[in-house]
């Protein structure tokens, strides 16, 4: 009866596995690499969305203040409370030389 046994270190078998874990790690490292790449597409167009909804958000509050401080809305404001305009108003002064 014959018995084979394979020589226990064989370079075929070493570089074999070399190689495998090298492809294994590439394939992981690809991964990686994709699923960040696909991350960073979704949270950039949630940024876009959030900019633009801040964007309309802001011109909103700009088209506010500016009807705030409208002069027909001065005027209506200034009625209301029984103010009147001054020609020549006087201002808070500091004395100079003391």
């Amino acid at each position: 009866m014959t018995i084979f046994k394979p020589e226990k270190k064989s370079k075929l078998n070493i570089v074999t596995f070399i190689l495998s874990a090298v492809l294994l790690s590439l394939v992981f490292a690809w991964l990686n690499v994709y699923n960040r790449q696909v991350n960073a597409s979704h949270d950039e167009k949630a940024l876009a969305k959030e900019l633009q909804d801040l964007k309309v958000k802001n011109a909103e509050l700009d088209n506010t203040l500016h009807d705030f401080f409208s002069p027909s809305k001065a005027k209506e404001f200034a009625d209301e409370r029984g103010l009147t305009e001054e020609n020549y108003p006087k201002f808070l002064e500091i004395a100079k030389g003391i």
